[in-house]
């Protein structure tokens, strides 16, 4: 499960030397763990893809959603989100990303 934030105070996540690909810098990953960034051919980030135009899934505040192994809730304070099997997850602000 990718998330991408639009807007953020934080420092890009610096791409990493063994990344031949394109590097969106400011996605969230979950799989078994929470990783920052996302090494990858033909990477079209929710940042991009609304300075083109295009619609892009947003969870409103309040709102969670959940499939397969993963859920989320959307807050203020930013998204929340974890490995339903290895409780593992991440944190999405403006202000940072926090991983557990």
């Amino acid at each position: 499960m990718e998330c991408y934030i639009k807007q953020a105070d934080f420092a890009p996540f610096p791409k990493p030397a063994d990344c031949d690909l394109d590097w969106a810098d400011r996605a969230a990953i979950l799989e078994e763990t929470a990783t920052a960034g996302l090494c990858h051919g033909d990477v079209r980030d929710a940042r991009m893809a609304l300075e083109q135009g295009t619609r892009v899934p947003v969870l409103d505040y309040g709102r969670s959603l959940g499939k397969s192994y993963w859920a989320c809730l959307s807050e203020e304070d930013g998204l929340t989100c974890w490995n339903v099997a290895t409780q593992h997850g991440f944190k999405l602000s403006r202000e940072a990303l926090l991983r557990w």
